[in-house]
């Protein structure tokens, strides 16, 4: 009669004969025994379990600490190299950012400073404008023709206020060197008025934060 042999992850089942030579190497006790020529053949349970052997438990257990210790130390190592990983792209990512909001600032700055240069170089247009304006309205008989050029020129205005371009309205002001620009004095005609711009001969613009010229004008200074 053939046996089949049964294993297990911690131990092993294998089968004994009945004759002699089983009841020979049979550890079982003799009551075992008996029932086992009696039933069939017997069985014999072998350890496979690692912790079942003759190795003390002291050293069971420093070899499990030493192997636990070892993997620890390897999850460590790793778990350290992820964050240097991570550190080292999260640097490249603000060194990038970092580069495009330079590139974007130098790019407007170019910009404004491009278009800058160009409208500064409409300004005696309107210059221009006003001077017309003004020999016009000393001569009564170019009435129409005055008011059509006031008309071109408040365009021409307009279209240098949408671009950003704000004039500069010095007069009754007190003299601000940064945007005014002093051709002469006069006589204050109150003490109040001491460093007030009486007159501005010529207006000044500013576009954004960049002055594109000062406005020209007169001061006022007390004698006393």
């Amino acid at each position: 009669m053939s046996t089949t042999q049964e294993n297990h992850p911690d131990f092993t089942v294998q089968p004994v004969d009945s004759g002699e030579s089983g009841a020979a190497a049979n550890p079982l006790p003799p009551s075992a025994e008996a029932r086992g020529k009696d039933e069939g053949p017997g069985f014999v349970v072998k350890e496979r379990r690692f912790w079942s052997d003759d190795t003390p438990a002291s050293e069971t257990i420093e070899t499990k600490t030493a192997y636990v210790k070892e993997l620890e130390k390897k999850i460590a190592e790793m778990e350290e190299k992820v964050q240097q990983t991570l550190t080292a792209y999260r640097n490249m990512q603000q060194s990038q950012d970092a580069f495009r909001e330079r590139l974007r600032r130098d790019q407007d700055q170019q910009l404004q400073s491009r278009l800058g240069g160009m409208l500064e170089n409409l300004l005696p247009v309107l210059d221009n404008f006003d001077r017309t304006i003004e020999a016009g309205e000393k001569n009564t008989q170019a009435n129409a023709l005055l008011d059509g050029v006031k008309l071109v020129r408040a365009q021409f205005e307009q279209v240098l206020r949408s671009l950003g371009v704000e004039r500069i309205e010095a007069a009754g002001s007190p003299f601000n060197p940064a945007e005014h620009e002093a051709i002469s004095t006069a006589p204050a005609p109150t003490p109040e008025q001491d460093g007030q711009v009486l007159y501005q001969a010529r207006a000044g613009y500013r576009f954004g934060q960049r002055l594109l010229r000062p406005a020209q004008v007169v001061v006022a200074r007390s004698s006393s």
